[in-house]
């Protein structure tokens, strides 16, 4: 089990890399350019919520967002793990595929409308987080 302070130093290597090296990817290819809101991941039961604004990563920290999650995704300890070993964002929300499959919070709505960006925001999560 991984500590919050570990996972709070974690999401902000996410947000270097988002907003620096794989920036234009993640608002171009994936569409983050148009995403500002917050996307809430809870891991184990600790929510990290990660602000966005345009496609730029402009916060990270712990706790759920006040106005209420608006996107995310939530978890076991197990469950990240699980995703952490297979980096596959389509097998970590598919129930019909995957036991282990992620619980979608906040909107049904957003969340689909925001898939691409939330897909390569875990993408980039996987990399920082094995």
């Amino acid at each position: 089990m991984v500590d919050s302070n570990t996972r709070l130093q974690q999401f902000e290597k996410v947000k270097e890399l988002i907003n620096g090296p794989e920036a234009e990817l993640f608002k171009t290819r994936y569409l983050a350019r148009y995403f500002s809101g917050d996307i809430t991941f809870l891991m184990g039961g600790v929510p990290f919520t990660l602000a966005f604004h345009k496609g730029t990563m402009i916060a990270v920290e712990l706790g759920k967002p006040v106005n209420g999650i608006n996107i995310g995704l939530g978890g076991s300890e197990e469950q990240w793990s699980d995703f952490f070993k297979h980096k596959n964002f389509q097998l970590a929300t598919s129930p019909k595929h995957n036991p282990l499959c992620f619980e979608i919070l906040g909107s049904p709505l957003a969340y689909r409308q925001n898939n691409n960006t939330m897909a390569q925001l875990m993408r980039v999560m996987a990399k920082v987080m094995e």
